[in-house]
């Protein structure tokens, strides 16, 4: 059986965006709010905002910089998991420097995903809708063998 769902008549996706340098933080917030299927619920450079932003919004994917002022990236990871994670929030670490230690510092902590700076605002934005697919397709409690993206339709296989 085949089904398609038109993404405008989807929840809309819930973002928190904390980052460090302003320019970065424009231009990723600009994308963000140019797509129909995200709200962004607040831009920072802060993490204690951030942590505040996380618990009153309670958004679905928080993309948050290692170097923030007031509580770092790591700081703010734990507290987001000590507060409660909800099943399916996802969390996008930034950070200018990698190396193995930071990248495992940050999966151990509960990083979904980490992109190293500099990075295309396009790219977060795609990853976005990637996540936001995969929400999607989790609501449903039938057994999905495929789905297809076609121009602005989900195409769900479901059995």
């Amino acid at each position: 059986m085949y089904w398609g769902v038109k993404l405008k008549n989807m929840k809309k996706l819930k973002v928190l965006l904390a980052d460090s340098q302003e320019m970065v933080k424009q231009a990723v917030a600009e994308k963000l709010r140019e797509d129909e299927n995200i709200i962004l619920i607040g831009a920072t450079d802060n993490g204690k905002e951030a942590y505040d932003m996380f618990r009153l919004e309670k958004p679905d994917v928080i993309i948050f910089d290692l170097l923030l002022s007031v509580y770092d990236g790591y700081t703010l990871l734990d507290k987001m998991n000590e507060y409660g994670k909800k099943q399916n929030v996802k969390f996008i670490m930034t950070m200018s420097v990698t190396n193995d230690t930071l990248a495992n510092e940050a999966f151990l902590r509960g990083v979904d995903y980490l992109l190293k700076k500099p990075y295309d605002a396009n790219i977060v934005v795609e990853k976005i809708k990637k996540i936001y697919y995969r929400i999607f397709m989790n609501s449903f409690s039938t057994n999905i063998t495929c789905f297809l993206k076609v121009d602005s339709y989900i195409i769900v296989i479901l059995i």
